[in-house]
């Protein structure tokens, strides 16, 4: 008879996950050594559980975790239509009878959560085929860059080639753009943001933005809005530097993405800056980032370079792939999935590196 088990994180056992990441994982990784990014990332707000299921075996040590983010630790008022758990560290100690501990914590969380939409995004290959067997829609996040074209030398963005034939856009002109300097002018655009983000069953609601981005202890963000007559969007971006030279990265936005069309060449120019490039990775939006001439990298046939990760710098072209299932609804085609969502968008070294 065996005494293994499944059960639910509490914060007294935060040493025991940091030292189980350590020894399994990889003894350098952030959540080993930033206890505040830790608890950002995986505590529930009034709870005194972390977002972790523990499997543990007879001896009552940690055989394997399954560590989530759940959009509505950033606004407890998401309901369960609107809420996303994201699976972000999934693993169980290599060993010829620990096969199905993974499946086992995740057929779990699957039970916990099964009215509630669940996914990652950061999958590797080898567990895409698990996701798609149990029913999970997988993609891969397109990589969309534009260039600053007042700038002669690209430094972080390496063999990138114009094309002779440049992407016709076919941006609405009328689209303004308005850089926000803080979140507080942000807020003043709360009750629409929220209208949207209910009529569309969005958990993107402003304390959604406030809680994950502008309390976010370690990255600083900015926001802009792209407005037309009849709707708006709002962007979240953060500026990202090497060296002397920087880009500027979309993380996620709410709102009216077929505003994306307008954001061509000349409302860019109001937020780039002196940064080389501005990138997108996303999932979902290539009609309106194409029309808005982004170039899409194309990784299987292109010498062109974008950096995969940032801290540190790796100049490698990577692919970001995603699953995702809707819970007790039918998953909509038009899926959109940014590197915000889950923990893509986090540092990876414990340096504060606010600009």
């Amino acid at each position: 008879m065996t005494n293994s088990m499944i059960r639910q994180a509490s914060s007294d056992d935060l040493h025991n996950i940091q030292e189980f990441i350590r020894q399994n994982w990889d003894k350098n990784h952030i959540l080993t050594k930033d206890l505040t990014l830790f608890n950002f990332l995986y505590s529930y707000p009034g709870c005194n559980y972390l977002n972790f299921l523990l499997y543990e075996g007879d001896d009552g040590q940690i055989q394997g975790l399954l560590g989530y983010i759940q959009a509505s630790q950033f606004d407890t008022q998401v309901p369960n239509s609107a809420d996303i758990v994201w699976y972000s560290i999934w693993k169980a100690i290599d060993s010829n009878s620990n096969n199905l501990i993974g499946l086992r914590l995740m057929s779990e969380l699957s039970k916990r959560f099964k009215s509630i939409k669940r996914g990652t995004v950061g999958a590797s290959i080898s567990t895409l085929p698990i996701y798609k067997a149990l029913g999970y829609k997988i993609g891969t996040l397109s990589t969309f860059f534009a260039i600053n074209p007042n700038q002669r030398e690209l430094k972080i963005l390496r063999d990138f080639i114009i094309p002779i034939q440049r992407v016709d856009t076919h941006g609405d002109d009328r689209c303004t753009i308005n850089p926000m300097e803080s979140f507080e002018e942000l807020r003043d655009n709360g009750p629409w943001i929220n209208a949207f983000a209910k009529c569309h069953h969005s958990f993107k609601t402003l304390d959604y933005i406030k809680n994950r981005y502008a309390n976010h202890p370690r990255l600083e963000y900015k926001y802009w809005e792209i407005r037309s007559l009849q709707s708006r969007l709002f962007v979240i971006s953060r500026k990202v530097c090497w060296n002397s030279s920087s880009l500027i990265r979309i993380v996620d936005f709410i709102g009216d993405k077929h505003l994306f069309q307008g954001f061509t060449e000349k409302l860019r120019s109001r937020v780039i800056g002196s940064s080389e490039y501005i990138e997108f990775r996303c999932s979902g939006l290539n009609y309106e980032l194409e029309h808005a001439g982004f170039y899409k990298l194309d990784i299987s046939n292109s010498e062109t370079v974008l950096p995969g990760y940032f801290d540190p710098f790796v100049f490698k072209n990577i692919d970001i792939h995603w699953s995702q299932t809707s819970g007790s609804e039918t998953l909509q085609n038009n899926t959109v999935i940014v590197v915000g969502d889950c923990d893509q968008d986090r540092p990876n070294t414990f340096v504060n590196n606010l600009e």
